[in-house]
Parts: structure tokens; sequence; C-alpha cells
């Protein structure tokens, strides 16, 4: 049950890593006008 538990909790990890990943990299050119929108608010 142990091993179970640390292999569905590493693949829950890796897939967050990855949505991470993709959701900076995908976002990386909207960066310059989140912070200018921010700064406006």
């Amino acid at each position: 049950m142990r091993k179970f538990d640390n292999k569905y909790i590493n693949n829950v990890y890796l897939l967050f890593f990855t949505i991470k990943l993709v959701f900076t990299q995908s976002m990386a050119p909207f960066m310059g006008f989140s912070n200018a929108f921010h700064k406006i608010l």
C-alpha cells in the first residue's frame, strides 16, 4: 500500500509540474501585459 501511495503521489506531482511548466511557458509573452495591468489596478 505504501508503494502505491508513493507512486500515486509522484504521478500527481509530475502532472502538476508539467501543467505548471506549460502554463508558465504559454503565459510568458503576457507577463509584461499582466504586470502593466496590475499597476493600473
